[in-house]
């Protein structure tokens, strides 16, 4: 019993706690927050991919500041150019936030011409958001900004060890949820 219970309390703090950081970043980084530090103190392969995250975050961070753009605006711009004509109570549900928390991004958004809100043509009492031609360009630019951090990241790798790192990640995402 003593020494499995040994086993078990090892592999926790050696295997599954830095696996469980490295999950929950890349939860983060999927709503392109980069907002965050991985923290996993090791010398092993998970300790240079978590030093790996941290780096991509950073410099993400700093060009997501060039561009004159909030981190957390960055999901909204996205969801609006998916499916545009949303309104707050939809946008909340879409991300799972609350809504002084869109109501306060959206404010800020319009203040910097990236959105607009329209009254709904069906039902004056909804109001209804659309991206404007500012906030489609930036929506370019940024995705620009994130698919070249995308390909330093794999720079290097194959098409089968890029398959395989994804295949892992969204794997720790499922089985470590939260």
């Amino acid at each position: 019993f003593a020494i499995s219970s040994i086993g078990a309390f090892l592999c926790s703090r050696i295997l599954v706690k830095p696996i469980l950081e490295i999950s929950r970043i890349s939860k983060r980084m999927a709503r392109l927050d980069m907002t965050w530090d991985c923290k996993v103190d090791r010398m092993d392969e998970i300790g240079v991919l978590a030093n790996s995250l941290n780096s991509m975050a950073k410099r993400l961070d700093a060009a997501m500041k060039e561009l004159d753009v909030h981190p957390r605006q960055i999901p909204l711009l996205f969801i609006l150019q998916k499916k545009e004509g949303m309104s707050q109570r939809e946008i909340c549900d879409e991300m799972k936030i609350k809504p002084p928390t869109v109501a306060v991004s959206i404010k800020r958004m319009e203040k910097a011409g990236l959105i607009e809100r329209k009254p709904d043509e069906k039902d004056q009492r909804v109001v209804r958001i659309y991206v404007t031609e500012k906030g489609k360009s930036l929506s370019k630019q940024i995705e620009k900004v994130v698919k070249e951090s995308e390909a330093k990241v794999v720079e290097g790798f194959s098409e089968v060890e890029i398959c395989l790192m994804k295949r892992f990640l969204k794997r720790s995402i499922r089985i470590f949820p939260g």
